[in-house]
């Protein structure tokens, strides 16, 4: 009898396999927490703005909802980790061409952030945008090169998306099935825990990992004088993490495509006194015919089901038909949008609410949310494993933790940052801020970018110092930044840089870590429940309808939604040659409200259905004993439990023909393996 190679059990066990799935997960989501966390750089370095950043997001949705119910159907007889090694590559390439926009047009140039020689009145520190002394025509000379590189950069981010939904589709559909197929149902619970927690755990490293390169310029070899991080004009290296992702990803493929079709357990094996093969030796002679079966030919399978497109239909129609999978997808679906819209965005809210930088305010959005997440799946995975709670009190625990989202929300729409009062300007027929008035007329502030000013004991705030008046800067004692002097239209004779609102920051970080935490203790108990809701038969078409249903009607309508929430608080558009850019001030009360307003009430909706879930519970059964499997192992498995049970319970013995028949019977389903 053959045995698999020592270094085989080893480093490609269900263990080391975990391992490399949720390693995959770590870099799938630090790809998305990246991409997120630099949207707003992005927009400033290539002129769209928010909605088109969430049709960007869309894309590789919209690849999912395409081959998604394909790949699931035919994953029945798929070599799982093989196409899932397809899978790695796909992705890892399309995320690397994320950063190709950089190589192609390189960093921003000093001209396009403003930092040219001062056209002031007096004397100022380069970069800051004074009260001029003439009017200063626009160059619109590249304003076809500025389109031309909007589109290109655009379509380079979309069509990456595009390929990197496709392949992460594959991986995920035959990701959890393969582990679910391998693993008992009494340690599931705590496999999911782990994958999912580490998975989760991607967000807070892409968020850090954006963090530390938007501190650093664009080119970093080439930083333009007297220009901070934590300026608005500041452009980032974003392109960073997305090469460093993509490149691990294609590094995960390589020992993927080593994995079996499937893992066989061991058995003991044991004799009777008369040297006969006893019931575990049947066992394992099943396994080790399984495995010689895989050893001639990975492709080949014995009593191949019928794949044919036609009976598609049937089996969709069981899935959609089935209550459970209904009100889980329901549920995820409102909860979807609220969770997924609200965290995805929260870089943007803290730049604006609490005025923070782009570096910082990433940071914050991946320790907040995230790293309480996973702490809640670590426990929520143990508690199921040690616990065994039954199908109406884990359902009934789901819907309270789910619940309790909607309180930590309520709070954070009552924290908000500075509230600023612009004076002297005026909303339009439009609701944007008309900043021109009688005091900055003369100064010609019509092109000039966004670098907030404030007198910060009166809580008056201005656009720039040359909407401020102001015609003479000069730098601090640290030379951190600068001190804005006779401004004309300001009260204060000193005017500073807009400090950041660290304390109302922190309140609203420790409140939503905290929400996110008991929430985040429900995934462990929403994958066994959808898993065991299931015939076991249909996981990978089943993961794949829920992937199909999870992209068309959350990730696809969420970057929209919010989107245009965004840009519906926006207050000043920036314009170059008549275009309208990225937004440069947002109407901060208005964001928070609708911002939260919306997020609570979906959530909310999702835990509607949580609810009827509780009532449907009893369809559930045994969550966690593997009864349910059908392979040929499990099936002679359960003839040797009934027979042991018989022996117990019957006491007379039986006659010769019936025990004749058991054997017969007995070898039959093992594939006639001999018994003597």
């Amino acid at each position: 009898m053959t045995t698999r190679p020592l270094y085989k059990r080893v480093f490609f066990s269900i263990y080391s396999y975990a391992i490399i799935y949720a390693l995959f997960g770590v870099l799938s989501l630090s790809y998305h927490a990246c991409f997120n966390s630099s949207l707003s750089t992005l927009e400033k370095r290539y002129h769209f703005s928010s909605t088109t950043g969430g049709y960007i997001m869309i894309t590789d949705n919209i690849a999912t909802v395409l081959t998604n119910l394909f790949i699931g159907y035919y994953g029945k007889t798929a070599h799982k980790p093989r196409w899932m090694s397809v899978g790695c590559v796909v992705t890892g390439l399309s995320v690397m061409i994320t950063a190709l926009p950089y190589f192609i047009y390189g960093s921003a140039q000093e001209t396009e952030l403003e930092l040219v020689a001062n056209k002031t009145l007096s004397r100022a520190r380069a970069g800051d945008q004074m009260c001029l002394t003439k009017e200063h025509l626009e160059d619109c000379t590249q304003t076809d090169a500025t389109a031309t590189m909007t589109m290109v950069a655009v379509a380079c981010f979309a069509i990456s998306n595009f390929f990197r939904g496709f392949g992460t589709s594959i991986y995920f559909t035959y990701g959890t099935p393969y582990l679910d197929d391998n693993v008992s149902k009494a340690k599931m619970p705590t496999f999911f825990a782990f994958i999912f927690a580490a998975r989760i755990f991607g967000a807070p490293i892409g968020f850090y990992l954006s963090s530390l390169a938007l501190k650093v310029y664009e080119s970093p070899f080439s930083v333009p004088k007297n220009l901070t991080n934590t300026d608005p004009r500041w452009i980032g290296a974003w392109w960073i993490g997305f090469l460093v992702s993509g490149s691990l990803m294609l590094l995960l493929g390589i020992p993927l495509a080593s994995f079996p079709r499937e893992f066989k357990k061991k058995s003991s094996k044991t004799k009777d006194m008369n040297g006969n093969i006893t019931e575990n030796e049947m066992i394992e002679l099943a396994d080790q015919q399984a495995n010689d079966e895989d050893k001639k030919g990975s492709d080949e399978k014995v009593d191949k089901p019928d794949l044919s497109l036609s009976r598609l239909p049937g089996e969709l129609y069981e899935i959609f038909t089935n209550p459970m999978i209904v009100c889980q997808m329901m549920g995820n679906l409102f909860r979807g949008i609220g969770f997924i819209g609200y965290y995805v965005f929260q870089t943007k809210y803290l730049e604006s609410q609490f005025r923070q930088s782009a570096s910082k305010a990433s940071l914050v959005s991946g320790t907040t949310g995230f790293l309480g997440k996973i702490v809640g799946v670590l426990i929520g995975g143990l508690l199921i494993t040690m616990c065994r709670p039954g199908p109406r009190t884990l359902t009934t625990y789901i819907f309270i933790v789910e619940l309790t989202s909607v309180f930590a929300l309520l709070y954070g729409a009552s924290v908000m940052g500075p509230q600023y009062a612009y004076p002297r300007t005026s909303l339009d027929e439009a609701h944007q801020l008309d900043l021109s008035n009688t005091c900055n007329t003369a100064c010609h502030c019509e092109h000039v970018r966004y670098q907030p000013v404030c007198e910060h004991k009166e809580m008056k705030a201005y656009f720039s110092p040359c909407h401020a008046g102001c015609t003479m800067s000069y730098a601090t004692a640290d030379n951190s930044s600068s001190e804005y002097t006779d401004c004309g239209c300001a009260d204060s004779p000193t005017l500073q840089k807009c400090p950041p609102d660290t304390d109302s920051l922190l309140k609203y970080a420790t409140i939503i870590a905290i929400g996110s935490m008991v929430s985040g203790s429900s995934r462990s108990g929403n994958m066994v429940t959808f898993f065991r809701s299931i015939n076991p038969d249909q996981k990978s078409l089943a993961v794949a309808v829920g992937s199909f249903w999870h992209s068309l009607f959350v990730s696809i309508p969420y970057p929209i939604i919010y989107g245009k929430i965004f840009d519906y608080s926006c207050l000043v558009w920036s314009r170059e040659c008549g275009t309208r850019g990225n937004c440069w001030l947002y109407d901060t009360e208005k964001l928070r409200y609708i911002y939260h307003g919306v997020s609570i009430s979906l959530i909310a909706l999702g835990s509607v259905f949580d609810l009827i879930m509780i009532f449907l519970s009893p369809r559930l059964g045994n969550l966690y004993d593997d009864d349910g499997k059908k392979s040929v192992r499990d099936r002679i498995v359960g003839m040797v439990t009934k027979r042991k049970q018989g022996d117990q319970t019957v006491r007379s013995e039986p006659s010769d023909q019936a025990v004749g028949s058991k054997q017969s019977d007995s070898n039959s389903r093992i594939g006639a393996i001999p018994t003597s």
